[in-house]
């Protein structure tokens, strides 16, 4: 019953669908975040006050984690999690709508990225790691930094990348499935644990402890656990977005021939076409 109702709330799903913990967390945030916007558009409030506000969230939410980097539970960590992804989604927003095209990707931006990286790790004292999911954040201002040097860099090197990546390979495949490849990879590499256990004639019952955290001979077959579960969570999406574009079609295409006839302007419905 837990699994079922608080796993959602609290974003501890399952051991099989423990990646998709951050769908949980980001629809509850997205659902805040439209409310709150909502009035402060209400009320006209001006973007640098909006901004001051969803900074003082993430402050806020710094500030309640506790100050060792421990794990938080219950509703105090669901708490935190939303004060500090509303500030991660307002930045997001904002980068939309205005800064998206003064932002430059270019070597000069590149450095200072990085010397904003390689100062945080000397001033914060290598203590920059932010861990969303469990609510622990280091009380220092690197979990408002250092997410978004990440994500420039994630942004830099794949607008080198994107052109060298020809349309239809599996690369570009890859690149548009990761949900999928995040989402299905423990579930697959559990598949690939049966399949391997079935070939060194293993039956369940030799099945190690810990069967989900620790697969089968894992340090002997990584590459086969890596590159399969890859492809295998690849075509996964592949054959989802495949049969999801054809139910669409489809239901178009059913609605549409329900739709009436429409008879020439001046002709009665029950009369000939001319020709």
């Amino acid at each position: 019953m837990k699994l079922l109702i608080l796993a959602p709330v609290d974003s501890t799903p399952f051991n099989f669908n423990a990646p998709n913990w951050f769908l949980y967390q980001l629809a509850i945030s997205l659902c805040c975040f439209a409310i709150l916007m909502a009035v402060l558009y209400k009320i006209k409030l001006k973007t640098v006050y909006t901004s001051v506000l969803f900074l003082l969230f993430a402050i806020i939410a710094i500030l309640l984690s506790p100050s060792d980097f421990s794990y938080v539970h219950g509703v105090k960590q669901i708490f935190i999690k939303i004060l500090i992804s509303l500030f991660y989604i307002y930045t997001g927003y904002l980068y939309k709508i205005s800064l998206e095209n003064k932002i430059k990707y270019n070597t000069k931006t590149l450095g200072i990225v990085i010397l904003i990286q390689i100062l945080s790790i000397i001033i914060f004292n290598n203590t920059i790691d932010v861990d969303l999911k469990w609510a622990r954040l280091h009380h220092n201002m690197s979990a408002l930094l250092c997410p978004f040097t990440g994500i420039y860099l994630v942004l830099f090197i794949s607008k080198l990348l994107a052109p060298l990546v020809k349309e239809g390979s599996l690369i570009d495949k890859i690149g548009r499935n990761t949900l999928h490849i995040m989402a299905n990879h423990v579930f697959v590499m559990f598949l690939i644990s049966i399949c391997i256990l079935y070939i060194d004639g293993k039956s369940t019952a030799d099945w190690p402890a810990g069967v989900l955290n620790a697969y089968y001979k894992m340090h002997k077959y990584k590459f086969l656990y890596a590159f399969g579960s890859l492809v295998i969570c690849t075509y996964i999406g592949e054959f989802l977005n495949f049969t999801g574009k054809n139910i669409k079609n489809k239901f178009i295409n059913w609605t549409n021939s329900l739709k009436p006839v429409k008879a020439p302007c001046g002709q009665r419905h029950d009369a000939p076409t001319k020709p």
